[in-house]
């Protein structure tokens, strides 16, 4: 049989407490992917309109905002073992997990010289993603 003691008040008002947040951290969570998910298709469109206008960046309200490509890097599933051979014959077979993170796997290629990053096989693919930057935003 389950035990149902009644709480001490002070206990009772920390569980009500407790119970209440966390119905709003799951309602925030789901606003929150709401959100990242817009973002994204806004971010995409922005990308998009400033090439079509030749546009780098732009100042609006004290805040630049810029067009930056950042790189995400991942192995061919097919090609895993030759990948974690060619990691290890430059020294970054540290990086070798189950799986090879993606920022880890990028980070440490961009340290690579361009003579060691052209024998990079094909199945090691790096995937520039267009992004808008922002300069100038100040943390609350």
């Amino acid at each position: 049989m389950e035990d149902f003691s009644k709480p001490t008040e002070e206990l009772l008002q920390k569980l009500l407490r407790l119970r209440v947040l966390k119905k709003d951290i799951e309602e925030h969570e789901d606003f929150l992917e709401k959100n990242k998910q817009d973002y994204a298709v806004l971010e995409a469109e922005c990308v998009i309109m400033m090439d079509n206008a030749s546009m780098t960046q732009t100042k609006i309200d004290g805040i630049t905002m810029f067009r930056k490509t950042d790189k995400y890097a991942s192995i061919d599933k097919d090609h895993k073992g030759e990948a974690w051979e060619w990691l290890k014959a430059w020294d970054l077979g540290y990086l070798i997990q189950d799986t090879v993170n993606s920022r880890s796997l990028m980070s440490a290629l961009k340290e690579l010289p361009d003579e060691v990053m052209a024998t990079m096989p094909a199945y090691i693919k790096v995937s520039p993603v267009e992004r808008i930057g922002m300069r100038g935003i100040k943390k609350k």
